[in-house]
């Protein structure tokens, strides 16, 4: 007999009064549930969701220390993701060691067998030997205690859910982007700095004083150009820019051809 109830949203089965337990309404139960996980991450059985700030805790005489990961914000996670098909988090600050210095320190998460009842059943372990990577182990990060450094670009793989991805502005894609195209609509900075987009154009020179326009496509404001002329006959070259146009003057020689950059606000 089929069971009473069923959720609201994805109608997994649920026991009603009277209802008894059977391995065909468990199967149908547990089989919805385990293809909706699937459905969610596509399978996917290890990963990052969430890493904290990483530092070096040494002792006194240097000597030694610990690695230590720290939550990034109030209410946030030191290390969140999945191994061996298992969540794992902590949100308290772990520490991992003792490391010695004058060495090279290869750091992993591993699984345990607590993280079938306690999702902070997890273990972070350091060794001096690159490791197997498996169901049961992903690498963390390698320290280096010689220069005091932590790599924690090791070729992870993280995953977010859709709408942590759509609201997380640092770092949604991992640490290091590798993408064939890129298009910016708005604005791209790098440490505090503006990056420009550009266009590049082709023009020949009016000569002896003269000068020749450069329109660019409507809606472009150009920032600065440069200007390149294909022989040293063009003289002394200065330029004036409008609201989207470029003028051209050159001391020289007319019809050398001058290529442009000019970059757009």
């Amino acid at each position: 007999m089929a069971y009473r109830y069923k959720t609201n949203f994805y109608r997994i089965p649920v026991m009603g009064e009277g209802d008894m337990l059977t391995e065909e309404q468990e199967w149908s139960q547990m089989s919805t549930i385990d293809n909706l996980l699937y459905a969610a991450n596509f399978g996917c059985t290890k990963a990052f969701l969430e890493e904290g700030e990483y530092s070096l805790s040494w002792n006194e005489s240097h000597s030694e220390c610990r690695l230590v990961i720290r939550p990034l914000k109030k209410n946030g996670f030191s290390l969140m993701g999945i191994i061996n098909g298992r969540l794992f988090y902590s949100s308290s600050d772990l520490s991992i060691g003792i490391l010695y210095s004058g060495a090279t320190y290869y750091v992993y998460v591993e699984y345990d067998s607590m993280l079938e009842r306690d999702t902070k059943g997890f273990l972070v372990r350091a060794y001096l030997q690159r490791q197997i990577e498996n169901e049961q182990r992903m690498a963390l990060c390698v320290v280096n205690t010689i220069a005091g450094t932590i790599f924690t670009d090791v070729n992870k793989v993280h995953a977010k859910n859709l709408l942590a991805h759509t609201m997380d502005t640092t770092n949604p894609h991992g640490k290091t982007l590798t993408q064939d195209v890129m298009n910016v609509t708005e604005k791209m900075t790098v440490r505090g700095g503006d990056v420009n987009g550009c266009v590049y154009m082709n023009a020949v020179s009016a000569g002896h004083g003269g000068y020749v326009d450069v329109n660019l496509n409507e809606g472009m404001e150009p920032l600065f150009a440069t200007v390149v002329p294909a022989s040293l006959g063009a003289g002394e070259i200065a330029v004036e820019i409008f609201e989207n146009r470029i003028r051209v003057f050159n001391s020289g020689n007319a019809g050398i051809a001058l290529k442009l950059r000019i970059d757009l606000k």
